[in-house]
C-alpha cells in the first residue's frame, strides 16, 4: 500500500520537473490505471502524439549558447596569443557544432513538414475564398444581364 503513494509522488515530481507526459506517468500521478486513462484518451480523442518541440528547442538554445560562448572565448584567446589556437579547442567547437546539428535534426523534418502543410492549407483557403468571390461576381453579372435581356424582350 505504501508503494502506490510513493509512485504517485514520483510521477508528480517527474511531471513538474519537465518529464514528457505519457499515459503511464499521468496515470500514476492521478492515481488511476493506465488502461482506464488510455481508454478515456482514445474515446475523447486526446492528442497523444505531440512532438516535444519545446524540449528540442531548449536543447538547441542551450547548445547554441555554449557554442557561442566557446567561439567568443576562442576568438579572445586567438587575439591574446597572437593568432594561435590549439587543436583541442577546435575539436571541442567542432563537437558542439555536430551536437547542434544533431539536435536540429531530431524534430526539424517533422516540424518543417507540419509548417509546409499549414502554409498549403492557408493558400488553399485563400484560393477558395478568391474563387468564391469570383463565382459570386459572375452570378451577379449573369443576373444583371438576364434582367436586362428580360427587360429588352418585354419592351419589344
Amino acid at each position: 500500500m505504501k508503494r502506490r503513494p510513493l509512485a504517485v509522488w514520483r510521477a508528480r515530481r517527474a511531471l513538474i520537473e519537465g518529464a514528457r507526459p505519457t499515459i503511464e506517468l499521468v496515470a500514476q500521478a492521478s492515481g488511476c490505471s493506465g488502461r482506464n486513462l488510455a481508454a478515456i484518451a482514445e474515446r475523447e480523442g486526446w492528442r497523444l502524439d505531440r512532438a516535444p518541440e519545446d524540449e528540442i528547442g531548449a536543447k538547441v538554445r542551450a547548445v547554441a549558447g555554449m557554442l557561442l560562448e566557446r567561439v567568443e572565448a576562442a576568438g579572445r584567446s586567438v587575439l591574446e596569443n597572437g593568432g594561435n589556437i590549439n587543436k583541442s579547442e577546435i575539436d571541442a567547437l567542432s563537437q558542439l557544432i555536430r551536437s547542434l546539428n544533431g539536435l536540429i535534426g531530431l524534430g526539424g523534418d517533422a516540424r518543417s513538414q507540419q509548417i509546409a502543410r499549414e502554409k498549403q492549407i492557408r493558400r488553399d483557403e485563400d484560393r477558395a475564398a478568391i474563387l468564391m468571390r469570383v463565382n459570386e461576381r459572375i452570378v451577379e453579372l449573369a443576373q444583371e444581364l438576364a434582367g436586362k435581356m428580360a427587360e429588352g424582350n418585354l419592351r419589344q
